[in-house]
């Protein structure tokens, strides 16, 4: 008992000076940003402000993963990406249209941005206020593994990562679902959309279920939990997206941290041993993916490969310092949508309107590639590339701060109930926030066709109520 509370205690103490090293670096940043900032300093403080407020309202008792994680990534691709390009003063690689970069206009963006801020706190307020109740930490008694999963444990747990290794060399062979390329094989409807979503959170989904399974039995899951490692790895690899192993790993990882009180074998030994063979696969993933893009995004020759390899010859040029900030800085979706949308003229309720009926095709430019000016305008037989706008500027589009911001609240408030419902159905910490990534990630990208989005979520909601069938009580009897 004593050992536990001098634990807990080290816990907190070390919990608090990572705060206070955060909100220093947060002051050093504000400090440069308002000083190198053109447009009005007094909305400079206010949207510094009313970010770090939506950042803190995540991790402050944090009523879900999905809102802590969309908070995170606001205020990543808002406030910390046009602090450190202030600072340092160094040009946008995402498209940014006729924007001009004056003080008017950069004070128009920074209004845009706190009304959407303002719009997500709103969002959690509002479900705090039905709800109460947080997704994030799970009861003891809501814990749900059916009857008839001991007897054939290893058996599940077999089957799933063979499937899993035979799907993502599958993929790569036959290229049914890569990052940027159009399908090289198409398969029996629905084949290409059910390989596509296993890969995109089909197998980790699997893992989850089966991991979350074991840890309701007790289990010792010392061995199982590098499955999430695995899994993660060869899926980024297969789809040639460095992103897909954030998304799949730290979810989980995460969400078996604020569970921890459940874990049986855990120790601070093994949490160093499982982050350091996670950024081992980190480092190896970001090294492969980036190879096979060059050798694949090269062998087009009808299609520009420098407009392909601008990002990397960016890396390239500027060393180790500048692949550090087009990953850290760079590559999170937002400010540059708003910048775009904000110089485009015809912003108003028929240019939302065509958004949102907007279909991607093969060959076809969609709206925004045309508003950013950007290079992937240029059509590949081959390629399927974009730029991305983000909720925000997707809601500026009809030139509305009231439509941003009241968005905003609608994204903040679905993506809560999303979570909400999946922890109904499934009792699982892991699923909750492996979707609640997802769907957060999926809200700060959004804009491109945004209706060829439902049938993904389509898939995603049966696969949880498959979770749920197989977990009641009539079926889960042994």
């Amino acid at each position: 008992m004593e050992d536990e509370k001098i634990i807990k205690r080290g816990e907190y103490a070390l919990i608090r000076n990572i705060i206070l090293a955060g909100f220093l670096l947060w002051l050093i940043l504000f400090v440069g940003g308002l000083v190198g900032f053109s447009g009005s300093k007094p909305i400079y403080v206010l949207f510094s402000v009313v970010f770090l407020i939506m950042l803190a309202s995540g991790f402050y008792r944090p009523v879900s993963y999905s809102y802590l994680f969309l908070a995170i990534f606001l205020w990543l691709g808002f406030w910390f990406k046009l602090t450190v390009h202030t600072i340092l003063g160094y040009h946008y690689i995402e498209p940014i249209g006729s924007f001009n970069g004056t003080a008017a206009a950069w004070n128009e963006i920074l209004w845009v941005a706190i009304v959407a801020s303002i719009g997500v706190i709103g969002g959690r307020i509002f479900y705090e206020f039905v709800r109460g109740r947080s997704t994030v930490v799970m009861r003891n008694d809501r814990f749900k593994a059916p009857g008839w999963y001991l007897a054939i444990r290893k058996w599940l747990w077999i089957i799933i990562m063979v499937v899993a290794g035979g799907v993502v060399i599958f993929n790569a062979v036959y290229g049914i679902h890569q990052i940027g390329l159009v399908p090289r094989t198409i398969l029996m409807w629905p084949l290409n959309a059910v390989i596509a979503w296993m890969l995109n959170i089909g197998l980790a989904t699997g893992i989850a279920t089966l991991l979350w399974w074991d840890i309701s039995l007790k289990k010792n899951i010392s061995l199982p939990i590098y499955a999430i490692l695995i899994e993660g790895f060869l899926t980024s690899v297969s789809v040639l997206s460095r992103g897909v192993y954030i998304g799949h790993v730290i979810p989980q990882l995460f969400a078996l941290y604020k569970n921890k009180k459940t874990l049986i074998g855990a120790s601070l030994i093994k949490g160093i041993f499982i982050a350091v063979i996670f950024i081992g696969l980190f480092i190896v993933s970001q090294s492969v993916v980036y190879t096979l893009r060059t050798y694949l995004y090269q062998n087009d020759h009808d299609f520009s490969a420098k407009i392909l390899l601008d990002k990397s010859i960016y890396q390239m040029r500027g060393g180790v310092f500048r692949t550090i900030l087009q990953l850290a800085v760079d590559r999170w979706v937002g400010l540059e949508g708003v910048m775009a949308i904000q110089s485009y003229p015809k912003k108003g309720n028929v240019f939302f309107l065509d958004g949102i009926k907007e279909k991607r095709e093969l060959g076809k430019v969609t709206l925004y590639q045309g508003v950013s000016k950007s290079n992937y305008q240029e059509i590949s037989s081959i390629f399927q590339f974009a730029n991305l706008p983000g909720a925000v500027a997707f809601l500026y589009y009809s030139g509305s701060l009231w439509v941003v911001m009241l968005g905003m609240g609608a994204f903040s408030l679905l993506i809560l109930l999303i979570e909400w419902v999946v922890d109904i159905l499934t009792a699982n910490p892991l699923l909750c926030s492996l979707i609640g990534f997802g769907v957060a990630n999926d809200v700060v990208q959004f804009g491109l066709a945004p209706r060829q989005n439902v049938p993904y979520f389509f898939m995603v909601f049966c696969s949880v109520l498959f979770i749920w069938f197989v977990q009641s009580r009539r079926l889960g009897k042994p």
